[in-house]
């Protein structure tokens, strides 16, 4: 959820290790309906009730809380913290809470994003990031998020399909940063035929205006 306009906001798939050393695999997302209230109030209060209402059509144990902020500081209001307890009291599957942040970038990119996971004793979780199909091209099938509704079992699906066909791949990851590398010096070359026909196109109007200035003079 948006922190400052409590929009929606769609999440991912993942796997969190905690700290007992057990993994707890998140294997979709929930967006809160925007035909029911909230589940908590100003001061962070879970209502029973409408958290219930929340989650009829969700399927498993509700892990997590997450949160979206257009803000760079990665702790917990005083409000969260008492989202957090009162999940985890309402909860029993409750594990985790996690911020997300989002604010422009300087460098070539739009944006910057971090984030921070605690536990349901508000202690510091590590998360790792991994590309677990073991593939440089996995970008080409990667599942991006959608503004649209996808019922999870479609995209638990079609992620298990983009690993199992990585993994049944013939290519090895020597092929695969062959092709990498062989794309990227394609791209470098046009950047360069470009640049080259521009500096003659430049050199061509130095030599026009170097000629009229001397029939002028």
């Amino acid at each position: 959820m948006d922190d400052a306009s409590d929009e929606q906001v769609r999440g991912g798939i993942g796997m969190l290790q905690m700290r007992n050393g057990a993994f707890k695999v998140i294997q979709g997302y929930h967006c809160l309906s925007d035909h029911l209230p909230l589940p908590y109030d100003g001061q962070g209060s879970i209502n029973s009730r409408v958290l219930e209402e929340q989650q009829r059509y969700v399927g498993g144990n509700v892990v997590g809380y997450f949160r979206f902020r257009r803000q760079t500081t990665l702790a917990l209001s005083v409000r969260e913290r008492q989202i957090m307890h009162d999940l985890n009291l309402t909860k029993t599957g409750f594990r985790c809470m996690a911020i997300i942040t989002s604010f422009p970038a300087d460098g070539g990119s739009t944006h910057i994003y971090d984030y921070h996971f605690w536990d349901f004793n508000t202690s510091s979780i590590p998360v790792n990031v991994i590309n677990m199909t073991e593939s440089t091209l996995a970008y080409r099938q990667f599942l991006p998020s959608t503004s649209t509704g996808i019922h999870p079992s479609a995209r638990t699906r079609s992620i298990h399909d983009c690993i199992s066909n990585t993994l049944r791949s013939d290519h090895g990851l020597t092929e695969q940063y062959d092709q990498v590398y062989g794309h990227a010096m394609a791209a470098l070359q046009d950047a360069a035929q470009k640049l080259t026909a521009k500096e003659n196109e430049l050199e061509q109007l130095r030599k026009e205006i170097e000629s009229i200035e001397s029939l002028s003079a």
